[in-house]
C-alpha cells in the first residue's frame, strides 16, 4: 500500500509534551477512529497510554516510523471540536502543553496507563459467568496478586493490550484503579424517614393510625407529629432519621413502632446523588421589587455584552435571580452551567437548585467516584446526539466543570467569583475557571454572568470601564439591615487587662447574649491547628519541617507538630533537643485552641469546629453543617470554611478572632482578600430574622481596610485599593506572568535562576523583577526562586508569551540547565 492511501492520526497523550504525536491506523480500524475517540497507543518503551485523536489525515510524518493504533475505545467520540477549542485556549493564554489540559479535563478513570494499578472491585457480586474467557483470565489473576500494574497483568496474562478488557471489567463493577480504593468505593448514603406508600396516599389510614396512636402510645403520637412538622417547614429536603430523633427528643424503639404500624419508612438516600432525587418541582422564586429591577438591568445588559457582574450584598437574594435566569434558558432547551468555588462547601446551594429544577439537575465534582463522573460525561454526550426534554440541563460543579462535553450552552453562571479556589495552582494548567468561564461562553455563544458581595478588583474595574455590564443590589433582602460592626483594640484591651486568652471582654460579653437568647455564633480564624509555634523558652529553638521551611503546626488531636504544606509530622517533643530544657511555650492560636478555650469558658454551649482537619471525610463537612442548621451547635469556630456560600436563620454574632493574619501577609493582593474575607464572614450575622452582629479584633483597628468593612463600604475600598495598583503597576492596569524555579541543589538554583533572569532582561527589558527568594525558601526538599514579569495591557499578550517560550525552551536546551523545574503561572492569585 503507497503512503497516501495509509490513514494518519494525530493524537494528544495525557502528558506534559508540547507536540503532538502521530500514528498509523490499521485498516482493521479505519472505520472506527474519529476525532475525540480515546485510542490505546504505545509511547517509549513499551509504555500503554490512553490517548485522544485529535486530527486525522494522510501524510506520512518525514522524520521517524509511525507506531500503529493499539485499539479503538469508544463508539462515540468523548470529546468534541468546541472542547478541543476551548483546550487550545487554555494550552496557549497558560502556557502549558494540551496533554497537560487533557490530564486535568478527563477523569482518571478515562485515561488509564501502564503504570495504573488495579485491584479487586470490593463490592463485587462474586457472578463471573458473563465474563469472555480473557476477562475471566484478569480476574483470576487479580484474585491470586491482589493489586497488579496493567503492565504487569499484560505480562500475566499473554496479551499485550488489556486497556479494553480492564475497561469491560470496570463497567461490570469488576476491578478498580487502586487510586479509587482509596477515594470513593462505597456511595455515600444517609438514612431518611418518610411516610410509607399507604400512609401517603390514603387519608383515611392515616386518619384511623392517628386516631389509634392518639389513646395509646402519646410518645409515638408525639414523634409522628414532629416528623410532619419537620416535612412542612421544609417540604424540599428529606428528614433524616438522625436529626429526626435529637430534634424531637424520640428514640429509635419509637420510631420503630411507627414502622411496624406502616406509617412511616425508612430509607438509604445517596447524599452526592440527593440532587437528582428531587420528583416534584418548586414554582419559580418570587422576587422583590429591588431583584425583579436587577433581573431586568441583567436582560439588558446582555443584550451588548457577552458578561454581566453582579454586586450584590450579602443576603441580597442574588441565587433568586440566578434561579430566574437558568429557567429561561431551560425554556429554550439550553444547557447551564453553574460554577461554584468549593463543591464540598456549597450543600445548601445544590439543595436550593435541586428545589426548583429537581432531576434536569447534575453534579460534577471530585467527590464522586471515577464511575460516577464517567457517567456524567457519557450522559453529557447523550445530551449532544439524542436531546430530549427530560436531559440534564442544569450543571453545578467546581473549575472542572468546565471541560464537560456541553454542546448546547446558554448561560453560565460564576457565584462567588472572586474566589481564589478558582484557580488551579498545581499542576498546570494552572487556569483561572473565573476567566476561562468567560472565553468559554465566547466560544459557545452562551452569556456569563459573575456574582459576589465582593467582586475581584479585575471583575468591577472590567465592569466599571464597561467590558462588562454591572447590575447592582445594595440592600438585602427582606429589608434586613447589615450587620452592626464593632472593633476592638487588641492592644488597647491587653493594656487593660481586658482580654482573656485570645478572648476580648467585648466578645466574651457579646457571646454570652447571644447563648442567653439561644441564638448561634460563628468565630473565624484563618488558621488551623492547636498552636502554629512550638518554643523553647530558654533557647529558643522552634521545630522545622525537615522538608519545607516552615515552622511546624501544633495539633493536640494526634499529639503531633504537623507542616502544612507537604504534611510530614512528628510527636510532640516535651524536652528541647537543642538545649535540654523542659520549658517548651505554645504560641499563637489555630481553631482548635479556640474550641478548646470555648468549652472552658462556656461549658455549657456545644462548640464544634470546621476547618480542613474536621472536614477530611466524605460526609464530615455536610454533617456540621447540618448540625448547625438544625441548631445542634451554639457555637462554630472555623477557618475561611465558614464564609462560603453558608446561609443560617439562628445567626446572630460573628467574631474574627485576629484580622492582622490575613493583613500582613507579603503578597499584594493580601490587603483584597482580606477585605473580602471580612466582608464574607461577617454577612453570615443576622441573615434572616434580625440585625446581627460582628466584632473584629485586630491590633490595626485605624487600618483603613479595617474601616471600610466597619461601614460596610465596597466602593470606598475599591478607590481605595485600585490608587495603590496603580501606582505600583499591577493589575488590572498590568498583566503578571510569574515564573517559578525550582531545584534541590540551592546553589545551583541561585546560578541558575540569576542567568534565566539575564536572558529575559535582554528580551523584556525592566518588566522583569527578580529573582527573588519567596516568603516560603523550600518545599518538598525544593528550593525556589521568584521571577515576575509586569507586562502593559496595550502590548499583545500572545506575542509576549511567545517569545517567553522562546527564552525558556533556549535556557533548557543546555544539558545543564535540564534538571531545572521551570513553571510559569499566568495570571498569579
Amino acid at each position: 500500500m503507497n503512503s497516501g492511501a495509509v490513514l494518519y492520526a494525530d493524537v494528544i497523550l495525557p502528558l506534559a509534551l508540547q507536540h503532538l504525536y502521530t500514528y498509523s491506523v490499521p485498516s482493521d480500524f479505519e472505520t472506527a477512529v474519529s476525532e475525540g475517540k480515546r485510542v490505546v497507543v504505545q509511547f517509549g518503551n513499551q509504555k500503554l497510554y490512553t490517548a485522544l485523536v485529535y486530527r486525522i489525515h494522510r501524510q506520512k510524518p518525514e522524520h521517524y516510523e509511525t507506531k500503529e493504533i493499539i485499539s479503538v475505545l469508544d463508539a462515540l467520540p468523548v470529546v468534541n471540536r468546541q472542547q478541543f477549542d476551548f483546550w487550545e485556549w487554555i494550552a496557549q493564554y497558560y502556557l502549558c502543553s494540551l496533554g497537560e489540559v487533557m490530564a486535568a479535563a478527563l477523569s482518571p478513570g478515562m485515561k488509564m496507563e501502564s503504570e495504573t494499578r488495579v485491584v479487586l472491585h470490593p463490592a463485587f457480586n462474586g457472578v463471573v459467568s458473563h465474563f469472555s474467557e480473557m476477562e475471566y483470565k484478569v480476574f483470576r489473576l487479580l484474585e491470586e496478586h491482589q493489586s497488579l500494574t496493567l503492565q504487569k497483568l499484560s505480562k500475566l496474562s499473554g496479551k499485550r493490550n488489556l486497556l479494553p478488557i480492564i475497561n469491560q471489567l470496570m463497567e461490570k463493577e469488576a476491578v478498580i484503579r487502586k487510586e479509587e480504593l482509596k477515594n470513593s468505593v462505597r456511595p455515600l448514603t444517609i438514612e431518611v424517614v418518610e411516610f410509607t406508600d399507604q400512609a401517603a396516599s390514603n387519608e383515611e389510614f392515616l386518619a384511623k393510625a392517628f386516631a389509634a396512636i392518639e389513646k395509646r402510645a402519646p410518645k409515638q403520637l408525639q414523634l409522628l407529629l414532629f416528623f410532619i412538622k419537620m416535612k412542612t417547614e421544609r417540604p424540599e429536603e428529606p428528614v433524616i432519621r438522625k436529626n429526626l430523633l435529637i430534634q424531637s427528643g424520640s428514640t429509635l424503639a419509637i420510631l420503630e413502632q411507627l414502622i411496624k404500624k406502616n406509617i412511616l419508612e425508612v430509607n438509604q438516600l445517596d447524599k452526592w446523588l440527593m440532587v437528582n432525587q428531587e420528583k416534584n418541582k418548586a414554582s419559580q422564586p418570587e422576587l422583590s421589587p429591588v431583584q425583579e429591577a436587577a433581573f431586568r438591568q441583567i436582560k439588558s445588559g446582555f443584550d451588548n455584552h457577552l458578561c454581566t457582574l453582579l454586586h450584590g450584598v450579602t443576603s441580597s437574594g442574588k441565587t433568586e435571580i440566578f434561579i430566574r435566569l437558568i429557567e429561561e434558558q431551560i425554556r429554550q432547551g439550553k444547557q447551564v452551567l453553574y460554577l461554584l468555588p468549593e463543591i464540598a462547601l456549597t450543600t445548601q446551594i445544590i439543595t436550593r437548585l435541586k428545589k426548583y429544577f429537581g432531576e434536569r439537575t447534575m453534579v460534577y465534582h471530585s467527590k464522586y467516584n471515577e464511575k460516577e463522573r464517567v457517567t456524567v460525561w457519557n450522559n453529557m454526550i447523550h445530551f449532544q446526539h439524542h436531546h430530549t426534554a427530560e436531559d440534564y440541563q442544569v450543571i453545578i460543579g467546581a473549575r472542572s466543570a468546565l471541560f464537560l462535553p456541553f454542546t448546547n450552552l446558554g448561560l453560565i453562571i460564576v457565584d462567588e467569583e472572586h474566589d481564589s479556589s478558582y484557580k488551579q495552582t498545581d499542576p498546570a494548567p494552572r487556569y483561572n475557571a473565573r476567566d476561562a468561564a468567560i472565553k468559554l461562553g465566547q466560544m459557545q455563544h452562551a452569556k456569563v454572568i459573575l456574582g459576589s458581595a465582593t467582586p475581584a478588583m479585575e471583575s468591577y474595574y472590567n465592569a466599571v470601564h464597561g467590558k462588562y455590564a454591572l447590575v447592582k443590589l445594595n440592600q438585602r433582602h427582606s429589608g434586613i439591615t447589615m450587620p452592626l460592626t464593632e472593633i476592638v483594640d487588641i492592644r488597647d484591651a491587653s493594656r487593660r487587662k481586658k482580654m482573656k486568652s485570645i478572648f476580648s471582654e467585648t466578645l466574651l460579653n457579646a457571646i454570652e447574649q447571644s447563648l442567653a437568647s439561644h441564638e448561634q455564633v460563628i468565630l473565624f480564624q484563618n488558621r488551623r491547628g492547636f498552636s502554629p509555634v512550638l518554643e523553647c523558652q530558654n533557647c529558643h529553638w522552634v521545630p522545622h519541617c525537615i522538608h519545607c521551611d516552615v515552622t511546624l503546626t501544633y495539633h493536640k488531636t494526634g499529639n503531633k507538630l504537623i507542616c502544612h504544606y507537604c504534611g510530614y509530622s512528628m510527636i510532640t517533643v516535651h524536652k528541647c533537643p537543642a538545649c535540654g530544657d523542659q520549658k517548651l511555650k505554645l504560641m499563637g492560636y489555630g481553631t482548635e485552641r479556640i474550641e478548646d478555650d470555648l468549652k472552658l469558658l462556656f461549658p455549657n454551649a456545644r462548640v464544634s469546629r470546621l476547618d480542613l482537619d474536621t472536614t477530611r471525610s466524605h460526609s464530615a463537612y455536610q454533617n456540621i453543617i447540618h448540625s448547625f442548621e438544625n441548631r445542634q451547635i451554639d457555637i462554630l469556630v472555623g477557618t475561611q470554611m465558614v464564609t462560603k456560600g453558608l446561609d443560617f436563620n439562628h445567626v446572630n454574632l460573628v467574631g474574627v478572632m485576629n484580622a492582622d493574619n490575613m493583613l500582613n501577609f507579603p503578597d499584594f493582593r493580601s490587603i483584597e482578600k482580606c477585605f473580602q474575607l471580612l466582608m464574607q464572614v461577617s454577612g453570615r450575622a443576622g441573615r434572616r430574622n434580625k440585625q446581627g452582629k460582628v466584632i473584629i479584633q485586630t491590633w490595626q483597628p485605624r487600618h483603613p481596610v479595617i474601616e471600610y468593612v466597619r461601614i460596610n463600604d465596597y466602593d470606598g475600598f475599591y478607590e481605595f485599593e485600585l490608587h495603590e495598583r496603580l501606582k505600583f503597576n499591577y493589575p488590572p492596569f498590568y498583566r503578571l506572568i510569574q515564573i517559578k524555579l525550582k531545584h534541590r541543589n540551592e546553589n545551583q538554583l541561585e546560578e541558575n535562576s540569576l542567568q534565566f533572569a539575564v536572558e529575559l532582561k535582554q528580551v523584556f527589558g525592566d518588566r522583569v523583577l527578580g529573582p527573588v527568594i519567596p516568603f516560603i525558601p523550600r518545599i518538598r526538599n525544593y528550593h525556589l526562586r521568584h521571577i515576575l514579569l509586569k507586562i502593559e495591557r496595550k502590548l499583545l499578550p500572545d506575542k509576549i508569551k511567545s517569545m517567553l517560550n522562546q527564552v525558556m525552551d533556549a535556557y533548557l536546551l543546555e544539558p545543564r540547565h535540564r534538571s531545572l523545574i521551570i513553571q510559569i503561572d499566568v495570571d498569579p492569585m
